[in-house]
């Protein structure tokens, strides 16, 4: 889900590989999946990537890890426009 909203499908895209000591994944999500308005030079969101592992819990990039949003413990993306 995005934000509580569970009917929040987005069109993405993932890649992953697998080493001896650990994984890597990419993910792209196209932006007008995430927003109506493009955002300018110097915009910034609160961001955070959760994944839950079965039989561990929840993982994320930022903590705290948790069910819910919680944008203190976010991290920040900060867009720029190319020169």
């Amino acid at each position: 889900d995005c934000w509580g909203d569970k009917s929040w499908n987005p069109k993405y895209f993932a890649a992953h590989q697998a080493t001896d000591t650990g994984w890597t994944a990419e993910l792209a999500i196209p932006i007008q999946e995430l927003t109506v308005d493009r955002p300018s030079h110097g915009r910034t969101w609160a961001v955070n990537v959760s994944r839950i592992v079965p039989a561990k819990g929840m993982l994320t990039w930022s903590g705290p890890a948790d069910d819910k949003p919680r944008p203190e413990g976010m991290g920040l993306l900060q867009f720029r426009a190319d020169k």
